[in-house]
């Protein structure tokens, strides 16, 4: 791959997101025991989406996340309609052939925007990847089997940090809602003791 500019190397990837998983862990207050304290639903969600990354070996170029699911039109869109051109629906919500030769000639059409060539397209030895079309001035590069966790760029943090990331604001949304959900309780309780207090000491409690 010496002949290529770093620029023009591209790597992409497939990983399975469990985006509805929360935390596996929380904490207990000193009346709780961990013996006999259960998990929340929240942090059981099994519901998955393969999500695919295309970046370059300078990290100049990065394309946008891709998403595969099950629902051919996810209700979600109706907010972001600009994320159907970002999804692809697929019965086990897997990358098979034709997504994935659809998704080459969409990253083609993205390259041949920002340089001449040539390019090489480095992915992993997935049999769902089929036979892909050739392109004016593409390299495919396909790993050896057993190899990809050690030699596949993508692999080295860039994916799991992405996940980090995206765990932490979906944690930071489902607190946001839930006080949304119980402020006005607090609120309620808090001009109920403040009532309690102005009318003396016999009628406060704590």
């Amino acid at each position: 791959m010496s002949k290529y500019d770093a620029s023009n190397i591209y790597n992409v990837d497939e990983s399975g997101l469990l985006f509805r998983l929360g935390l596996n862990r929380t904490y207990l207050s000193p009346t709780e025991f961990r013996q006999l304290t259960h998990g929340t639903t929240f942090q059981k969600r099994k519901e998955r989406l393969t999500t695919v990354y295309y970046t370059n070996a300078t990290g100049s170029h990065k394309l946008p996340i891709k998403f595969i699911g099950t629902s051919k039109s996810p209700r979600c869109f109706q907010d972001y309609p600009d994320l159907k051109n970002r999804y692809w629906n697929q019965k086990c919500a897997w990358m098979d052939a034709k997504g994935f030769v659809d998704w080459v000639q969409w990253w083609y059409n993205e390259v041949r925007k920002v340089s001449s060539g040539p390019w090489c397209l480095l992915f992993d030895n997935c049999g769902g990847h089929g036979d892909l079309p050739s392109f004016n001035g593409v390299q495919y590069v396909e790993l050896p089997p057993n190899t990809t966790a050690r030699y596949q760029p993508l692999d080295q943090d860039l994916i799991s940090k992405t996940k980090i990331k995206y765990r932490a604001l979906l944690l930071r949304e489902t607190i946001d809602n839930s006080l949304a959900r119980i402020r006005p309780w607090l609120q309620i309780q808090q001009r109920s003791r403040a009532l309690r207090i102005a009318r003396g000491p016999s009628s406060a409690r704590c």
